[in-house]
């Protein structure tokens, strides 16, 4: 379960999936559910799962029952699943300032339309 909405995440989505990725919280995060669908190394899921009990509260790995899937706003790199708050923070700022983004996103196109209307277009 991931702390952002479908919505949000497909808003984002790099459309970039695997096995394993970091997300911008510092978790490595782990897709153990679906061990053979990836090309580990010998024990290398093993070791992680071994590192990540041996480490206990401390640990930064995350192991998911999915595939690692990404989707990056405001120049960092979340991964969906992952229990960080990073990802969760900007959406509930988006949804609570949805009239002012609005506002601001119209007054924008407004001004990009007049200057493309004010723009001359010569036929070559």
């Amino acid at each position: 379960m991931s702390n952002v909405s479908e919505e949000f995440f497909a808003a984002f989505t790099t459309n970039i999936s695997g096995s394993m990725g970091e997300c911008d919280c510092g978790k490595f995060c782990i897709d153990d559910a679906n061990e053979y669908d990836y090309e580990w190394q010998e024990n290398e899921l093993p070791a992680f799962e071994a590192n990540h009990k041996a480490l206990g509260d401390k640990s930064h790995y995350l192991f998911l029952d999915h595939s690692v899937q990404r989707y990056e706003i405001a120049g960092l790199l979340f991964v969906y699943g992952c229990t960080c708050e990073g990802g969760r923070n900007i959406e509930t700022l988006i949804r609570r300032n949805t009239a002012q983004i609005a506002t601001f996103l119209n007054t924008l196109a407004k001004q990009h339309r007049a200057k493309a209307d004010a723009m001359e277009v010569h036929a070559v």
